[in-house]
């Protein structure tokens, strides 16, 4: 399986809105996985090309558990990089 290729760990992340005690709204970024196992590629200029018609920007795609909840808008950390999530695919039939 695909599980074979992952070669990384990356940590994934919410975008949160706090307000403080006078009210004044703040954002900033909730962890909510960590050290989770996965593989990282940059797209080909074909696939770049496919979701540009969508008007949709990928430069990576990134395979990981499909059990984990990752969710368009979150900020995916590996190493010191963030990328923004910008499509998940759904679940395969087979897993």
């Amino acid at each position: 399986m695909i599980e074979r290729l992952f070669n990384s760990t990356f940590t994934a992340s919410r975008k949160v809105i706090s307000k403080d005690s006078g009210g004044a709204a703040s954002s900033g970024k909730n962890a909510y996985l960590t050290a989770a196992p996965c593989y990282l590629r940059a797209l080909s200029g074909s696939e770049r090309y496919e979701l540009a018609k969508r008007e949709v920007e990928g430069e990576y795609r990134l395979y990981c558990s499909a059990d984990h909840d990752i969710r368009e808008s979150d900020i995916i950390t590996i190493g010191t990089s963030d990328y923004k999530v910008e499509f998940v695919a759904p679940r395969s039939a087979g897993g």
